[in-house]
């Protein structure tokens, strides 16, 4: 049994026991209570009581401890025996009772706090759960945009590939090209420049030829001149020195030993 179970009023006058007595029963009055009780029945039967809560008898006469807590029985001097309790008892269960007021008052306190706390902590992760929320909607924004420009970084590159193959292909094509060019406009230039060399190899023969040609001309009329007719068979001896110019089935002159002669 708790403290907060001790029954400490009386059942007859609803209060604080004032001078308390017990019964054979063990139900307790005050003294002043359980006697009236008892002069009201003594009208009918003046040897026996009844008490007002069992409604057990007991004999006013002879004191019956059967039933009275062993605790009291030492004091069971009659049917309605006083209760000693001290003043220092009475302060105790007071300190107590007040004891147990403040521990509650303590407690309720406690649980406020805590529900406070609580509430507290649930608002602070609510906030944080919220703010978590955002950063997270707002990092999912910032993962989409940038997977997006990188897409379009690579789109762009995979463009700029593609490009630069094609310009490499059309460079290496105009290169291919300008050598062909190249090489068709250096034949022609080759055969010319031959040509124009094998002509003024050409002309430089004839003229050679033909400036011989005149010299044993020349040199034939003054033989003639010089001799007479007397000097015919003297003159037919001289001969001019051969010429070094050939001349080509063409009817070119040409030097005997120029390698273009070859190529004619």
């Amino acid at each position: 049994m708790s403290a907060s179970d001790i029954i400490t009023d009386c059942s007859v006058c609803l209060q604080e026991y004032d001078d308390p007595a017990s019964l054979p029963c063990g139900h307790v009055y005050c003294k002043k209570c359980i006697t009236d009780v008892v002069n009201l029945q003594d009208e009918e039967d003046t040897n026996t009581g009844k008490c007002p809560e069992c409604r057990r008898e007991f004999n006013l006469l002879i004191p019956d401890s059967t039933h009275a807590p062993a605790l009291f029985k030492p004091y069971l001097v009659s049917p309605v025996r006083p209760i000693y309790a001290p003043y220092v008892g009475r302060t105790t269960l007071s300190r107590l009772h007040d004891k147990i007021r403040e521990l509650e008052n303590k407690k309720r306190d406690l649980e406020e706090r805590l529900a406070d706390v609580d509430e507290e902590k649930v608002r602070e992760m609510r906030e944080r759960l919220a703010l978590a929320r955002k950063v997270g909607v707002e990092q999912r924004c910032i993962l989409e945009k940038m997977k997006r420009d990188e897409e379009w970084r690579a789109e762009r590159y995979r463009d700029a590939v593609k490009a630069r193959a094609g310009l490499e292909k059309k460079v290496r094509k105009m290169k291919d090209e300008n050598l062909r060019l190249k090489t068709c406009l250096r034949s022609p230039v080759g055969e010319v420049q031959h040509e124009i060399r094998v002509k003024k190899e050409e002309e430089d023969c004839t003229q050679v030829a033909l400036g011989s040609c005149r010299k044993r001309r020349r040199y034939k009329l003054e033989c003639e001149s010089d001799c007479g007719d007397s000097s015919d068979g003297d003159s037919s001896d001289a001969r001019p020195p051969p010429s070094p110019y050939r001349r080509t089935r063409s009817g070119r002159f040409v030097n005997a030993s120029s390698p273009s002669l070859h190529a004619l």
